[in-house]
């Protein structure tokens, strides 16, 4: 057996280091975080793939944003 979405679970992986939670991904997603446990053992389309990393990406800029300055 192959692993399949190395690309995508890097990328979650790297996100988890920024906080963001595999739910949390597969919330704005529009599936629950078992549901998209699921559907990372298929590969995805590209277009899937795209929407993820820029939904990591949306969600590091959310989260930048609720960080407090440092004066």
């Amino acid at each position: 057996m192959t692993n399949r979405n190395t690309d995508v679970r890097r990328a979650i992986n790297e996100a988890r280091e920024k906080n963001i939670k595999q739910w949390m991904i597969a919330e704005k997603f529009g599936v629950s975080d078992s549901r998209f446990s699921v559907l990372l053992r298929q590969e995805l389309s590209k277009t899937a793939k795209n929407r993820i990393f820029a939904i990591i990406k949306d969600l590091e800029e959310e989260l930048a944003d609720e960080l407090p300055e440092v004066v």
